[in-house]
């Protein structure tokens, strides 16, 4: 962020050669408060007074939010959420989970992979079900 142009150029005598590019410090000025900039909102006053014991806290924040940016990550990763609506069948719906059911992922935790095996019976169940309900004329 960048406050106004400056009213007057920096002129070097002589003409030097390289590059210069000359910014004006515009939070200096009287007219702008000093936390104006975004950096200097969030920990302008905490470097300025040097309280140091404020760090800890920046620090449990970004765990924070490292930690709820997983779990939304986590929970988008589950069958129950249906982000992609271009199929009219819903995620959930058998003939579309029939051959990755097992696959996802129900604990957070599963060293093992217990809770991703095959379930031969609950397939034949289901596939006689989901027949059923094509026959009523309740699933297409």
């Amino acid at each position: 962020m960048h406050g106004p142009k400056p009213h007057s150029d920096l002129h070097l005598p002589g003409n030097p050669k390289g590059y210069l590019k000359y910014i004006h410090n515009w939070s200096g000025q009287n007219m702008y408060s000093r936390h104006d900039n975004f950096f200097g909102l969030l920990i302008g006053k905490t470097l300025e007074k040097r309280e140091s014991y404020m760090f800890g806290l920046w620090g449990a924040l970004a765990f924070i939010h490292v930690i709820g940016a997983l779990v939304i990550y986590y929970s988008f990763m589950k069958i129950d959420v249906w982000v992609n609506k271009s199929s009219k069948d819903a995620p959930w719906t058998w003939e579309r989970s029939h051959d990755n059911y097992y696959k996802y992922h129900t604990i957070a935790y599963d060293p093992h992979h217990r809770t991703h095996q095959h379930l031969p019976e609950l397939e034949i169940l289901e596939d006689q079900m989901a027949e059923a309900a094509r026959k009523r004329g309740t699933r297409h």
